[in-house]
């Protein structure tokens, strides 16, 4: 055999094991959990807040609101991240919405559909948040770099809340002063 077909054969093997990891795997879940030293309303406050954002979570450049009823379930809002200097914009949507409790949402790119739910409960003096989120690929290329970038995705959402946590515990000692 030919040294070029033996190059074309591999790129074969190649480029069908990375879509296979795909296929097999088109979509994974994470679950963080949060502790925060502050009130359960001021946490939920915080992490509602638009203006906050820009403070806790990753490549957040900004939002801006669509159609629907602001801030209520239906509501739906282009958001604009920047990740390695390059712009992604997505379409979020409000799924769900209970004061101090409950806030979910749809998001949608060109590369990715996900879902997100946050829980917020007492605890003890403080707060917890949980939040349970899917994602998956849309069309074989975005599955399989989906999966591939899983780790980092899941490290992102962790680190997103615990500069969350710093937020809103940096807050409640201001005001206790």
């Amino acid at each position: 055999m030919r040294f070029s077909t033996v190059l074309v054969l591999l790129a074969l093997v190649a480029v069908s094991g990375f879509i296979y990891v795909g296929v097999r795997e088109p979509s994974f879940g994470h679950q963080s959990v949060v502790e925060i030293d502050a009130p359960l309303k001021l946490t939920f406050a915080m992490f509602r807040d638009p203006d906050n954002l820009p403070l806790w979570m990753s490549g957040f450049r900004k939002i801006e609101y669509l159609r629907g009823e602001e801030n209520q379930p239906g509501s739906y809002y282009r958001l604009t991240m920047v990740e390695d200097g390059r712009e992604i914009i997505m379409t979020e949507q409000i799924t769900a919405l209970v004061e101090n409790e409950h806030f979910a949402m749809a998001i949608e790119s060109n590369m990715l559909i996900s879902e997100a739910n946050f829980w917020f409960e007492p605890s003890g003096d403080g707060s917890r948040i949980t939040a349970n989120s899917e994602y998956a690929g849309k069309g074989p290329f975005w599955k399989s770099i989906l999966w591939f970038s899983r780790d980092e995705i899941r490290a992102r959402q962790d680190d997103d809340l615990r500069r969350l946590k710093v937020l809103v515990e940096r807050l409640a000692a201001e005001a206790a002063t």
